[in-house]
């Protein structure tokens, strides 16, 4: 009687998924052992970035005019509830800015796909727009009707990396509709640049079960940062020169109207101040010095 042969594996079954592997894993490891912070260190800075990022979010979101005091409690826990899960993606570059990073636009066109909020989001009404850009709905076609009615912009990586941020945005608008930021990956990603100082652009992880082309690979950037310090060295100069207001809790803040007229002063003066000296001028002033000390 011949040997049995032994059977294959079970059919139909699919092989099991390789685990991702992250290719900045070695750098990440090389950081913790050459700068080692201790857990409890480590926990107090993730809260300070995290307090820093939300009080961005809600400044832009929350704190924005028309401010009225008799319905400030109601239209907080109204914005609140609707930044619970999502913003909108226009105040991004102001929420990224705001932490001090400097993200330039193609940064800032990569971190709103990695962000970009790819749910269900309700209608808007649409803007009033020139003559020439509105469609009537007598000549709109049946596919534009039918789009009219979805609740959702489907945004394409191409669309989003080769057109200016705005542009994005406004063409969404026009439609009736608003690109919303992911809040829960938007706090993920900003802490990540806060900590490491890089944005990592992945579009095969980003790219919500499409398959990213060969055009779009995996770009890790370094993200410019401002120095904290330049940033409160300037507003101490422009709340030294206002009307120096405190609200009751010590907080300093300075009106609009009195930041935009130290601004206005401030370009005056720049244009009737004296011009930098030119690289000629600068060469002979260095060398007239250099004969004048010998």
């Amino acid at each position: 009687m011949p040997p049995k042969r032994k059977r294959g594996g079970p059919r139909g079954k699919k092989g099991k998924q390789k685990p991702f592997v992250d290719p900045d894993e070695g750098y990440r490891r090389a950081l913790d052992e050459r700068y080692y912070l201790p857990k409890h260190t480590r926990a107090d800075i993730n809260q300070s970035y995290l307090r820093k990022i939300l009080f961005a979010v809600r400044s832009f979101t929350l704190a924005q005019p028309p401010l009225e005091p008799e319905t400030l409690a109601l239209r907080e826990e109204a914005v609140e509830g609707e930044i619970a899960t999502c913003v909108p993606l226009q105040v991004l570059p102001l929420i990224v800015r705001a932490l001090g990073l400097n993200l330039s636009e193609e940064q800032m066109r990569q971190l709103a796909w990695i962000v970009l909020y790819h749910g269900e989001w309700p209608q808007q009404q649409v803007p009033e727009l020139d003559a020439g850009t509105v469609v009537s709905s007598q000549g709109a076609s049946p596919q534009d009707a039918e789009a009219g009615t979805e609740t959702h912009v489907k945004v394409k990586l191409e669309d989003m990396l080769g057109n200016p941020l705005d542009e994005t945005v406004t063409l969404a608008a026009r439609q009736g509709k608003q690109l919303m930021v992911d809040r829960g990956k938007l706090e993920a990603v900003l802490l990540d640049i806060m900590h490491t100082g890089l944005l990592v652009f992945d579009p095969a992880r980003s790219m919500q079960g499409e398959a990213a082309g060969p055009a779009h690979e995996r770009v890790v950037s370094v993200v410019d940062r401002v120095n904290p310090e330049v940033v409160d060295n300037v507003f101490d100069a422009f709340w030294t020169s206002s009307l120096r207001h405190r609200c009751k809790d010590g907080v300093r803040y300075i009106y609009v109207n009195d930041l935009e007229r130290l601004v206005a002063a401030t370009n005056e003066a720049a244009e009737h101040g004296e011009l930098p000296l030119t690289p000629e001028e600068l060469r002979s002033f260095l060398f007239f010095v250099n004969e004048t000390g010998s």
